[in-house]
Protein backbone atom coordinates (compact mmCIF):
# COMPACT_ATOMS: atom_id res chain seq x y z
CA UNK A 1 0.00 0.00 0.00
CA UNK A 2 1.93 2.91 -1.33
CA UNK A 3 -0.07 5.52 0.59
CA UNK A 4 1.20 4.16 3.91
CA UNK A 5 4.87 4.14 2.92
CA UNK A 6 6.91 7.05 4.22
CA UNK A 7 8.73 8.15 1.06
CA UNK A 8 10.59 10.88 2.96
CA UNK A 9 12.10 8.23 5.24
CA UNK A 10 13.40 6.40 2.17
CA UNK A 11 14.79 9.62 0.73
CA UNK A 12 16.66 10.19 3.98
CA UNK A 13 18.54 6.94 3.36
CA UNK A 14 19.98 8.14 0.05
CA UNK A 15 20.15 11.90 0.62
CA UNK A 16 23.90 11.73 1.23
CA UNK A 17 24.34 10.90 -2.46
CA UNK A 18 22.54 14.04 -3.62
CA UNK A 19 24.47 16.57 -5.68
CA UNK A 20 23.93 19.24 -3.03
CA UNK A 21 25.48 17.03 -0.32
CA UNK A 22 28.65 16.09 -2.20
CA UNK A 23 31.81 17.96 -2.94
CA UNK A 24 33.39 17.64 -6.40
CA UNK A 25 35.80 14.89 -5.36
CA UNK A 26 33.00 12.79 -3.83
CA UNK A 27 30.81 13.33 -6.88
CA UNK A 28 33.62 12.13 -9.15
CA UNK A 29 34.37 9.15 -6.89
CA UNK A 30 30.74 8.08 -6.65
CA UNK A 31 30.19 8.63 -10.37
CA UNK A 32 32.44 5.63 -11.01
CA UNK A 33 30.07 3.35 -9.06
CA UNK A 34 28.09 0.92 -11.18
CA UNK A 35 24.58 0.81 -9.67
CA UNK A 36 24.13 -2.73 -11.02
CA UNK A 37 27.23 -3.99 -9.20
CA UNK A 38 26.12 -5.24 -5.79
CA UNK A 39 29.67 -5.42 -4.39
CA UNK A 40 30.37 -1.79 -5.30
CA UNK A 41 27.05 -0.66 -3.82
CA UNK A 42 27.55 -2.65 -0.62
CA UNK A 43 30.94 -1.04 -0.13
CA UNK A 44 29.58 2.45 -0.80
CA UNK A 45 26.52 1.96 1.41
CA UNK A 46 28.76 0.62 4.20
CA UNK A 47 30.98 3.70 3.98
CA UNK A 48 28.19 6.28 3.77
CA UNK A 49 24.63 5.15 4.43
CA UNK A 50 25.27 2.68 7.25
CA UNK A 51 27.26 5.23 9.22
CA UNK A 52 24.49 7.78 8.80
CA UNK A 53 21.81 5.26 9.80
CA UNK A 54 23.77 4.13 12.86
CA UNK A 55 24.13 7.74 14.02
CA UNK A 56 20.34 8.26 14.04
CA UNK A 57 18.19 7.97 17.14
CA UNK A 58 16.25 4.74 17.60
CA UNK A 59 12.90 6.30 16.61
CA UNK A 60 14.30 7.49 13.27
CA UNK A 61 15.86 4.08 12.68
CA UNK A 62 12.53 2.38 13.39
CA UNK A 63 10.66 4.68 10.99
CA UNK A 64 13.21 4.19 8.23
CA UNK A 65 13.42 0.42 8.68
CA UNK A 66 9.62 0.18 8.60
CA UNK A 67 9.33 2.32 5.48
CA UNK A 68 12.01 0.33 3.66
CA UNK A 69 10.46 -2.97 4.72
CA UNK A 70 7.00 -1.85 3.55
CA UNK A 71 8.35 -0.61 0.21
CA UNK A 72 10.28 -3.82 -0.43
CA UNK A 73 7.24 -5.90 0.54
CA UNK A 74 4.97 -4.00 -1.84
CA UNK A 75 5.20 -5.42 -5.37
CA UNK A 76 3.77 -2.24 -6.89
CA UNK A 77 5.79 0.35 -4.95
CA UNK A 78 7.38 2.86 -7.33
CA UNK A 79 10.98 3.24 -6.13
CA UNK A 80 11.54 5.86 -8.81
CA UNK A 81 9.37 8.17 -6.71
CA UNK A 82 12.20 8.07 -4.15
CA UNK A 83 15.08 8.16 -6.61
CA UNK A 84 13.62 11.12 -8.49
CA UNK A 85 14.02 13.27 -5.36
CA UNK A 86 17.79 12.83 -5.25
CA UNK A 87 20.26 13.83 -7.95
CA UNK A 88 22.82 11.05 -7.69
CA UNK A 89 26.10 10.72 -9.58
CA UNK A 90 25.46 7.14 -10.68
CA UNK A 91 24.33 6.02 -14.07
CA UNK A 92 20.53 5.74 -14.21
CA UNK A 93 19.34 3.03 -11.86
CA UNK A 94 17.55 0.57 -14.10
CA UNK A 95 16.55 -1.80 -11.30
CA UNK A 96 15.50 0.48 -8.43
CA UNK A 97 14.03 -2.31 -6.30
CA UNK A 98 17.34 -4.18 -6.47
CA UNK A 99 19.16 -0.98 -5.48
CA UNK A 100 17.04 -0.76 -2.32
CA UNK A 101 17.39 -4.50 -1.63
CA UNK A 102 21.15 -3.98 -1.66
CA UNK A 103 20.72 -1.00 0.65
CA UNK A 104 18.74 -3.20 3.06
CA UNK A 105 21.48 -5.83 2.93
CA UNK A 106 24.16 -3.24 3.71
CA UNK A 107 22.33 -1.70 6.65
CA UNK A 108 20.90 -4.82 8.27
CA UNK A 109 23.65 -7.27 7.25
CA UNK A 110 21.18 -9.76 5.81
CA UNK A 111 19.04 -10.25 2.75
CA UNK A 112 15.49 -8.97 2.87
CA UNK A 113 13.21 -11.76 4.09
Amino acid sequence: MKNNINVNALVSLIKDFDYSMLNDAEWDEFKAIDPTNEAQLLKLFSQVTCLEYESMDSMSQTIIKGALSEALSSPDFNFNEVLDRVEMPFAPIREPRQFFLTLWKAIFKKSFM
